[in-house]
């Protein structure tokens, strides 16, 4: 078994500055808010160049740099970019393992034929970690136990790593080091039995692991299901124009993620956080569904123009709800001529949106000769007949798309007869009377195509529809 071990020292604040690019201007550390001295957990460039240094506590920080930013760390917030970037990974990389939180295990095993050699494995590992803009660390070895420990090191051989870097209590570490065992070559060299009635059973099973004699109990990922993504504001937003940076880089990860699955999303929850008032829910539809970053923005944009702040946010969670199957589109080769067309899918959510799914509508053809019950309504975009239904309504696509009303007199002088008759006989429990009538395409003086038929009864022309 090959493993390789993923170590992100500062993901939490490398995603912020990724959002956020304003902080990498400025000494900016993570802090541990439930600890009485709230030590410093992760600080960027601009921080270690002031003189911030791990585990150091937020008041001594302070004191270094007048500058500083410090945001709390937290802890579910690690864990859900840790899961999101495994779900990146898993685009390349089928056997994914969780160390939360800052951790992941990829078993390369599987993928020999898909990835001969390194150096391939590599090149699509260093392209999926890209977008992300997070610092990694990492190390292969056949037991994921020593593949973790170099890598959290920065180490290339386990022989000459010192043995206070081993996970085990500081007891243990204390005791070896009065032993004189300086390194984990000459913990080695120590028999086992000795090892385990000196120091326990506990360095006898970490040995193990490290050479990969006994197993390690890793928790798989399992790729999630759904989206949903919460990042803290660099600042308050007092309108909608302060959001729309963090939205975009919100937007395009929801790009990734369902291009990946190859679906689209037909509505998204976007969830604004006040410092006191209740959160301010705002959903956003798209029944035709919606996959780039750019559609979704402007539907966002859409919305937010009947929306007001009623304070300052200072988080945004985004999460996609409601899924189809998606169909990449392709761009023709030999076009020369790049029309510049709004798709329809996107043209119907943004008319659905801002008008109402109510108003918005398209014309379906029915199997029915009477004219007045041939078309009905329905949900633009919806799909249409079944393919066993379409046949009974081919002759009747020839008739005009837009009926009128309620059929109204003309004079024929104005009309020049066309294609037909179509003889229609309405029945009385149909129309309440019974009748003939006798259908026509004609051309009006105007040029305009349309539907006639002249009634016997009443004896005159009757305009019924128009042809597009």
């Amino acid at each position: 078994m090959q493993w390789l071990y993923l170590y992100f020292p500062q993901l939490q604040l490398d995603r912020l500055q990724a959002l956020t690019p304003s902080l990498v201007q400025q000494p900016t550390v993570l802090f541990q808010p439930q600890e009485r001295l709230q030590p410093i957990l992760q600080k960027n460039q601009e921080a270690v160049q002031a003189g911030v240094q791990a585990g150091m506590s937020l008041a001594k920080a302070w004191l270094l740099t007048e500058r500083l930013y410090p945001l709390a760390w937290r802890e579910y917030e690690q864990v859900r970019l840790l899961r999101q970037l495994a779900a990146h990974l898993y685009q390349g990389f089928s056997d994914i393992f969780l160390d939360s939180p800052d951790g992941l295990w990829l078993n390369l095993q599987p993928l020999q034929r898909i990835y001969p050699t390194e150096l391939i494995s590599q090149q699509v590992l260093q392209e999926l970690l890209a977008p992300f803009e997070v610092q990694v660390c990492q190390a292969k070895h056949s037991a994921p136990m020593a593949a973790r420990l170099l890598a959290r090191n920065r180490a290339e051989s386990l022989e000459s790593l010192p043995v206070s870097c081993l996970p085990c209590d500081e007891q243990i570490k204390d005791k070896l080091i009065r032993f004189g065992v300086t390194t984990v070559a000459a913990l080695r060299e120590i028999p086992r039995a000795e090892l385990g009635k000196k120091l326990g059973l506990e360095v006898v099973v970490l040995l193990s692991q490290l050479e990969g004699q006994q197993s390690l109990r890793l928790a798989p990922y399992q790729p999630p299901q759904s989206f949903y993504q919460r990042v803290v504001l660099p600042a308050e937003a007092a309108q909608w124009q302060g959001l729309q940076f963090s939205l975009k880089r919100l937007l395009s990860e929801l790009e990734r993620f369902l291009i990946g699955r190859g679906k689209a999303a037909t509505q998204l929850s976007m969830r604004l956080y006040f410092r006191e008032l209740p959160i301010k829910t705002l959903l956003i539809s798209a029944p035709h569904g919606c996959v780039q970053a750019r559609e979704f923005m402007a539907l966002c944009q859409l919305k937010m123009e009947h929306e007001k702040l009623p304070a300052p946010v200072i988080e945004l969670s985004l999460q996609a709800q409601g899924w189809k199957s998606h169909e990449a589109s392709h761009a023709d080769l030999w076009q020369k001529q790049k029309l510049a067309t709004v798709p329809l899918n996107q043209l119907l959510n943004q008319l659905q949106l801002r008008m109402g799914e109510e108003r918005v509508q398209g014309l379906q053809v029915q199997p029915q000769w009477l004219p007045e019950y041939s078309w009905r309504p329905h949900i633009a975009g919806q799909p249409l007949l079944a393919m066993n239904a379409l046949a009974e309504c081919q002759r009747l696509a020839q008739r005009p798309a837009w009926l009128c009303l309620h059929p109204q007199r003309v004079h024929i002088v104005e009309w020049q007869l066309g294609l037909g008759p179509e003889r229609i006989r309405m029945s009385w429990w149909q129309t309440g009377s019974e009748g003939v009538r006798d259908y026509y395409q004609a051309q009006h003086v105007s040029g305009r195509v349309g539907w006639l038929f002249y009634c016997y009864q009443q004896r005159s022309w009757w305009l019924h529809g128009w042809f597009s």
